[in-house]
């Protein structure tokens, strides 16, 4: 695999993964490839060193020398972000037509290249896939030499990592919302009958509190708040969130433009740009996942249909650190930790 000639310019690619979480396969075009250690430092960064360490599943000598980045016209592989995990899986040529024509003369060549994608990151406006080619370190060149711009791949995802993701992704928006849920009414719509606030919730929350952020990681799902609750919010915030999910409200997904992501998510969308690799209308649209009738949030990861497609949230505990902001101390609410329970069977998140 040459490595003197310079990285080709960057590409779009589309992110199908952002309008339908479902696609587990897909077919598309290469737009490029290329050693990871050609590109740019700040484009290697994006890298953990985790994501280049070996994978003995793949019987590959796993070192940067052999680790390659493949950016393709479009992606069903959710790019590490917002909270959510990578995406993992494969990509092989989809099509005989696209091999080399002098495959047949190489004896060497008896199968065509199956590409492990470990990690993806976005870069706008690519999207992009560091992995390795199966079989032995020597092979690999021979390998991605069959992987050029124009060759048609089939990319098939880990579908077992990303469901789980999603489920987690979907279960964390649903928290939020049940705890919001339980603020305490403004002063302006307080004063109702006695009989109304008799079906108030027994704990209430600070009306200034305020969500955070989010991580949707299995074995570290957490949601963030800015202000004060209480341990003893804890089963308040059970229930709430068991009565949310009981609903089995439909998940969708909108894009809109700025100021509509402002007007239907309220604060947790200032700030927010579109995205260009979103597959909306047009670029610098605002992607929304909206939980039907409950709430949205300004997001780029992958959910469920509905609700119960999520199992059980369990609230594991509500743990509290100081923090800074703007110099001024506030309490953040960190640890609303998730148990994915489903047909008994517990996935730790």
């Amino acid at each position: 695999m040459a490595s003197s000639q310079a990285p080709p310019p960057p590409s779009r690619t589309i992110a199908l993964y952002q309008k339908d979480g479902t696609l587990h396969t897909h077919n598309t075009t290469i737009s490029s490839i290329s050693p990871l250690s050609t590109l740019a430092p700040e484009t290697q960064a994006l890298f953990k060193k985790s994501d280049k360490d070996a994978d003995d599943n793949n019987n590959n000598n796993n070192t940067r020398e052999y680790l390659v980045v493949v950016v393709s016209a479009e992606t069903i592989f959710h790019a590490q972000g917002g909270g959510q995990p990578t995406d993992t899986g494969i990509m092989t040529i989809s099509s005989p037509e696209n091999e080399n024509e002098n495959e047949n003369e190489n004896a060497q060549v008896t199968e065509k290249p199956v590409f492990y994608v470990q990690s993806v990151r976005a870069s706008p406006p690519s999207i992009l896939h560091l992995g390795i080619f199966k079989g032995s370190p020597s092979s690999s060149s021979s390998s991605s030499s069959r992987f050029t711009p124009g060759v048609h791949v089939t990319q098939t995802i880990d579908v077992g990592p990303r469901l789980l993701h999603s489920r987690l992704h979907t279960a964390g928006h649903a928290l939020s919302i049940a705890v919001m849920s339980l603020t305490q009414p403004s002063s302006s719509s307080s004063s109702s009958s006695s009989s109304s606030s008799s079906s108030k919730p027994a704990v209430v929350l600070p009306s200034d509190l305020k969500e955070g952020k989010a991580s949707h990681f299995p074995s570290a799902a957490s949601i963030e708040f800015h202000g004060l609750i209480p341990g003893t919010a804890k089963q308040a915030i059970q229930e709430a969130v068991d009565a949310l999910i009981a609903r089995d409200l439909a998940i969708s997904i909108h894009f809109v433009d700025e100021a509509e992501a402002l007007r239907r998510c309220g604060p947790v969308a200032e700030g927010v740009k579109g995205d260009v690799n979103a597959e909306g209308e047009g670029k610098g649209d605002v992607r929304l996942v909206e939980i039907e009738g409950a709430g949205a949030y300004p997001c780029g990861g992958t959910h469920v249909r509905t609700l119960k497609d999520v199992g059980r949230v369990v609230v594991k505990g509500i743990k509290r650190q100081k923090g800074v902001s703007k110099s001024h101390m506030f309490g953040i609410v960190r640890g609303l930790t998730l148990s994915m329970i489903e047909q008994g069977e517990t996935y730790n998140a």
